[in-house]
């Protein structure tokens, strides 16, 4: 039987992965025993037992990053151009992204 995965995302201010590929908000699909000794750089977004987010949070939270950090979001990749350069636009643009999902 398979084991089953869970979505983690990486925490701002982390990488990870064999080569630290996946940068801050990026997601890996992974066991619980795979994420087990991560959890200082993983998350887990979707799952059993997930946190639920409010979005008043989310949008707080994605206000403390860097636009950076917020344009490694996978969400960002999905912006239609022209992308938005100011910091509150990214922001609008990243939610708009996961409410329409």
């Amino acid at each position: 039987m398979a084991t089953k995965k869970y979505t983690y995302r990486v925490k701002p201010g982390h990488r990870w992965g064999p080569f630290h590929e996946y940068g801050p908000g990026k997601t890996v699909e992974l066991t619980v025993e795979e994420a087990e000794g991560f959890l200082d750089s993983l998350e887990l977004v979707k799952g059993d037992n997930a946190p639920d987010e409010d979005p008043a949070d989310e949008r707080a939270y994605l206000n403390t990053l860097t636009i950076g950090n917020l344009k490694n979001f996978p969400e960002w990749e999905k912006v239609e151009p022209p992308r938005p350069t100011a910091k509150a636009e990214i922001v609008d643009a990243i939610l708009a992204v996961r409410e329409a999902k």
